[in-house]
């Protein structure tokens, strides 16, 4: 069990108390959960429910951060052995799904990782014999590579609930704002380490948004008003994984286009009776989804532009992103992040950018689709490709010397 006394939830700040450094090897310890001290619930939380302390999947330290509105994130810090470690990568999953898409195989990814429309429908006998026995995915790379991690789920997912079924409420700017509290626990916890977001669609894109109005900040300090606290923690490197905003100006086809817009309305009608989206009732995921979330996300398909609710556009922030970024699409994703539309999204940025498309036309075992991308063992070895790319960040000098 996890002793609370030893799970400080931390402000963006890293506990002056010692810790211990959590082994990546370790025997998972997924039923080992414990309840943490009692805090204040985050906003919209019930406040009868008292909140649960995070819980090792990989025998890391388990780690509480403490978003600006008050709510937890829960995950966990896994540290290599032998030297301090030079770059920490922060990763996350995508939306309906947690922490463990990023780490899972077996039966769960196998379930997870739905055939895209007409690959045939493969059974879970034939997924089983394709992508090989039971093995660690891109965490275990990183780790592998020699990189630290921080593995956490966001807000509503996973351990870092409420769920909205259990009265949790946010929207896509408070996610934004996770990305930063991330960025400055990383900062103080590892001060000498760079830091890298490694984020599977959802995470991908709300880290490229919280970098995009970090350093508009920065740089145009008059958009935002006077600051508040210390100035904000930047991420020196961004790995963008099947990370895509659907806007009509980087979607080509109209009749594509059109078919996102009328999948989207269907999502925001079945939120309608319960407020939220039951994407585990629907069995399509995991993790269900608020519904002021999705109602923000809407707002864009509509209006034509990546806005936060103050009408501040990410989409034109995207131009003071100056660090290097790693975009990573699916040759057989032909919805969600479609290669073309993802580079288009990642070309806006001022930093330099990597671009690979995976498929079976540039070697690779499959066309990957959204969520293959990140399950299918047959990636493997981008996966490694990934992670050396992660931790050549750790290497490169500071700019300017």
């Amino acid at each position: 069990m996890t002793d609370p006394k030893q799970n400080p939830i931390t402000d963006g700040e890293a506990p002056r108390s010692e810790r211990t450094e959590g082994a990546a090897g370790a025997k998972e310890a997924a039923g080992d959960e414990a309840d943490a001290e009692a805090v204040p619930p985050p906003r919209g939380a019930p406040s009868r429910s008292p909140s649960r302390g995070p819980f090792a999947l990989r025998g890391g330290e388990p780690v509480t951060i403490r978003a600006a509105d008050g709510a937890l994130l829960h995950g966990e810090l896994l540290l290599p052995s032998g030297r301090p470690p030079r770059v920490v990568a922060a990763l996350s999953h995508a939306m309906m799904v947690d922490r463990r898409t990023l780490d899972l195989s077996g039966r769960l990814a196998r379930r997870l990782s739905r055939p895209e429309p007409g690959s045939g429908g493969r059974t879970e006998e034939a997924a089983e014999r394709e992508s090989g026995p039971a093995t660690g995915g891109i965490l275990t790379e990183l780790l592998a590579a020699g990189a630290a991690v921080l593995w956490f789920d966001q807000r509503g997912h996973g351990q870092s609930g409420p769920t909205p079924g259990q009265g949790g409420r946010w929207d896509y700017d408070d996610l934004v704002a996770d990305a930063g509290a991330v960025a400055g626990y990383l900062r103080a916890r590892l001060p000498a380490a760079k830091r890298v977001a490694v984020g599977h669609s959802l995470f991908a894109h709300v880290a490229l948004a919280y970098q995009a109005q970090a350093e508009q900040r920065l740089q145009v300090p008059a958009m935002y008003g006077p600051a508040d606290g210390p100035e904000p923690a930047l991420y020196d490197g961004l790995v963008v994984i099947a990370g895509n905003v659907w806007l009509r100006q980087l979607e080509p086809d109209l009749l594509r286009f059109v078919g996102k817009r009328l999948s989207y309305e269907t999502l925001l009608l079945l939120t309608r009776p319960l407020g939220y989206l039951p994407v585990r009732r629907l069995g399509i995921g995991t993790a269900d989804e608020a519904g002021a979330y999705l109602e923000q996300m809407g707002k864009w398909l509509r209006r034509g532009d990546w806005t936060d609710q103050a009408g501040r556009s990410y989409l034109a922030a995207l131009a003071h992103v100056r660090v290097p970024i790693l975009s990573i699409a699916g040759a057989g994703d032909r919805l969600m992040s479609v290669p073309g539309c993802q580079l288009a999204l990642v070309r806006r940025t001022a930093g330099p950018v990597t671009h690979w498309l995976v498929g079976r036309a540039q070697g690779d075992a499959l066309d990957p689709g959204h969520m293959e991308l990140v399950l299918d063992a047959r990636l493997r070895p981008r996966w490694r490709a990934l992670a050396r790319w992660v931790c050549a960040i750790g290497e490169a000098p500071p700019p300017g010397s």
